[in-house]
């Protein structure tokens, strides 16, 4: 289905807390691993948490998300997931929801937790 909209690009966006929240770094990392192997481009959508836990908290405080892509994305993912394996702070579930943002020119794909379905 994505193939059909031209989607090429895969724009991640689990929520800042990943750095601390095990779960959260778990489904960002294997959510990319996922979509490269299927040869779509990844670009992790990351902030400080201070700015917000969600992308949708982010935006509604007039911010945007530094965007990494290729290496340089997958690089930071494995080092969200290494530090946060080393977190105390217990894991929620975060089951990515693909939608359809316009975040720069043509489309590219998100992923929210099941708190962002709203954005």
């Amino acid at each position: 289905m994505l193939r059909e909209f031209g989607v090429k690009t895969a724009a991640l966006a689990y929520d800042a807390d990943a750095l601390t929240n095990a779960n959260v770094a778990r489904h960002l990392r294997n959510s990319a691993k996922a979509l490269v192997k299927v040869d779509f481009a990844d670009e992790l959508e990351r902030w400080a948490l201070t700015d917000g836990k969600g992308i949708d908290d982010l935006l509604a405080g007039g911010k945007k998300p530094e965007a990494l892509t290729g290496e340089e994305a997958m690089q930071a993912i494995d080092e969200i997931a290494r530090v946060a394996a080393q977190s105390q702070t217990p894991a929620s579930s975060a089951t990515p929801v693909i939608s359809r943002t316009m975040l720069r020119s043509g489309y590219q794909l998100s992923a929210f937790s099941p708190q962002q379905r709203a954005l």
